[in-house]
This record gives structure tokens, C-alpha cells and sequence, in this order.
């Protein structure tokens, strides 16, 4: 339960990296998703074998990275932590496919290690590209940029709503993380029947505390649309930033590194 605690705090400082006022930071919400977007499928479309050709790509998140002054530390631990599951998907590659197709340094490279490693390198590029995303829009935004580009607002609300329930948890987590640690002595109190005693008090505190939020939102008015930080309006510099990028993809996908 700590973990999870962690890892929603987590969730946090991202958001609050979303406060920040670079040039990534005010471009619209619209042209960065549209980007991630293009980015995630040129980087899906190559070969399974092709491992060299994506390199290029990793110019944009590193120029998101830098330009944004995100901390590349944080986003490295968050790709290590979810890279477990394309590891998981990946790993299988090399008992399967035993055919060689390439040879370095004298020795023979079968096409499992090489998918597995093109796959893994896919992950890299594509997550890290996501998240630099929700670290430099926010939530809030994100779906607020989704809706104007078409996704009904009901299910933008919903998507808003189901991310940002993760922050709610996370202060019942944490609370109840560290009254667990106070009352155990020696290691005590983290047996299993503890843990889903606890997981069950979670659930009620959980219950309990939406049918607050969901009456404090409708004392505010709330009317289905979803407020945002930075507004909608399209500027010189995302026409600018969209058809650099664009073009880059492109250069990078059919130029044959």
C-alpha cells in the first residue's frame, strides 16, 4: 500500500510540473496531443526488425524534455517503472524466433532479440512521449483538448474524472499507509488479512468521500464543462511548432536511417 501511495504522489508532482510557464508549457493542449499522436504512430509503423531507424525519434522527447525543464530523472523512473509490462510482452520474442538476421562483431543476432529490442525501444519512445505530455498540459487540459477535437464531452468527463479520482485516493493511501506503519511493531500488521481489511476500509472511504465531491461540485455549479488553466487559443508559434515537428516525423520515417 505504500507503493501505491508513491506512486499516485507521483501522479501529483506531474501535475505540478504542468504549472510551469515555458514555451512547451503554453503551446495549445490541441497541437501537443495531435503530435503525440503522429509521433506514436510513425514510431508503430516501422518493421519489427528495425531498431537504428528509431533513433531519430528520440529528438522530440528530448527537446520536450529540455525545452520544458522537466526533470529527466523523474520521467526515467516512471518509463522504468511501466516498462515491466513491454518487457513482459517482449521477452518471449527471443525463445520464438531463432532465425539470424544480422551479425555483430562476429556474433549471431537471431530476429527475437532484435524484435525485443525494437520493441522496447517502441515503449521508450512512445510513453515517454505521453508522458511528457501530462507533464507539460495537464489533465485538466488534456481533455479539454480531446473534447475540442472531437471526443463527446461525456466521455472527456469521464476520462477527466477517472484520472483524477487517483490524486483523491491518494490522500486515503497515505493516511492510512502511515497509521498501519504507527500501530505495527517489528514488521507486524502487514500480513494479508490486514492489507484487505484495509483495502476494504478504502473502498467505504472511497464511497464516502465521492458523494462529497459530487455535492461540493454541484454547490459550485457545476454544468458538465470541464475548467481549464491555460484556454484553447491557437497561436503562430503551435502552427509553428505542429509543422516542425510533422515534417521532422516524416524526414524520420521515409528518409531510411
Amino acid at each position: 500500500m505504500k507503493s501505491a501511495a508513491k506512486g499516485m504522489l507521483d501522479l501529483s508532482e506531474m501535475e505540478g510540473f504542468a504549472e510551469g510557464d515555458s514555451l512547451i508549457h503554453r503551446l495549445d493542449a490541441r497541437g501537443k496531443i495531435i503530435l503525440v499522436v503522429l509521433f506514436s504512430v510513425a514510431v508503430a509503423s516501422f518493421d519489427r526488425y528495425q531498431i537504428s531507424a528509431l533513433l531519430p525519434f528520440f529528438s522530440f522527447p528530448l527537446f520536450i524534455l529540455v525545452a520544458a525543464g522537466i526533470p529527466a530523472s523523474f520521467i526515467a523512473r516512471k518509463l522504468l517503472v511501466v516498462s515491466v509490462f513491454a518487457f513482459a510482452i517482449g521477452i518471449a520474442n527471443p525463445f520464438i524466433d531463432h532465425m539470424v538476421v544480422m551479425n555483430v562483431a562476429g556474433i549471431s543476432v537471431s530476429g527475437g532479440w532484435v524484435s525485443f529490442a525494437s520493441i522496447m525501444t517502441r515503449f521508450a519512445l512512445t510513453a515517454s512521449s505521453a508522458l511528457l505530455l501530462l507533464a507539460t498540459t495537464g489533465l485538466r487540459d488534456i481533455t479539454k483538448g480531446l473534447e475540442d477535437l472531437g471526443m463527446p464531452q461525456v466521455l472527456a468527463n469521464q476520462l477527466f474524472f477517472l484520472c483524477g479520482s487517483l490524486f483523491l485516493l491518494s490522500d486515503e493511501v497515505a493516511r492510512m499507509s502511515r497509521g498501519r506503519e504507527a500501530r505495527s511493531i517489528g514488521g507486524k500488521g502487514a500480513d494479508f488479512s490486514t492489507s484487505a481489511h484495509l483495502l476494504t476500509t478504502l473502498l467505504s472511504r472511497s464511497i464516502e468521500r465521492s458523494g462529497r465531491v459530487h455535492t461540493a461540485m454541484l454547490s459550485r455549479g457545476f454544468d458538465g464543462t470541464l475548467p481549464v488553466s491555460r484556454g484553447t487559443r491557437w497561436r503562430m508559434a503551435d502552427t509553428a511548432h505542429l509543422a516542425l515537428w510533422v515534417s521532422a516525423f516524416a524526414w524520420f520515417r521515409f528518409a531510411g536511417f
